[in-house]
């Protein structure tokens, strides 16, 4: 879920206790994607400088207000001689990732990012390819939306495993 600082300093706690070690500050403004909440603390993912390392902490409820995801209007993509796929455009909430890679195999790096969102995925056979691509902070769902849309691939979700296959096998087989 989408949280943005409220308050002048933020601090971010090692454990979701005031007592624990601060370990970082988050400014005013700053928004932030909040894994889950424990108690009244949002676990958190910030990165506390250019270039730093990301860290994970605990920010307290009070330090922050929870963003909605706005709903808009669903586009529509059609394939001849089939009906319309509606494509889900929805609020991402995924942990934040930054990815750099060039000419990586395609299965490897979409692998990488759903052991971030805790999926696990099976391929179709005609997943194959390379790819190359920076993405900075970006919500590891929207990556892996934006990295299959690019290869012209498409997924199916069947409990806590991701399918991913070309769009109009999936279509095909649907």
């Amino acid at each position: 879920m989408k949280i943005q600082v409220t308050s002048e300093k933020a601090n971010v706690h090692l454990w979701p206790d005031a007592k624990s070690q601060i370990i970082g500050h988050i400014p005013p403004g700053i928004i932030l994607y909040a894994k889950y909440k424990e108690g009244d603390w949002y676990k958190v993912h910030f990165r506390p400088s250019e270039g730093a390392v990301m860290k994970s902490g605990f920010i307290h409820q009070d330090d922050i207000k929870t963003l909605e995801a706005k709903k808009k209007s669903q586009p529509q993509i059609s394939i001849s001689g089939i009906s319309p796929i509606v494509i889900e455009d929805r609020g991402y909430e995924g942990e934040p990732v930054s990815l750099k890679f060039r000419d990586a195999d395609i299965r490897d790096i979409i692998v990488t990012l759903c052991e971030v969102g805790g999926w696990s995925v099976v391929f179709d056979p005609g997943v194959t390819g390379k790819i190359s691509c920076e993405l900075n902070d970006v919500p590891w769902d929207q990556a892996l939306d934006v990295i299959l849309k690019t290869q012209h691939l498409g997924k199916t979700t069947e409990g806590k495993v991701f399918r991913i296959g070309r769009i109009k096998d999936l279509i095909d087989q649907h």
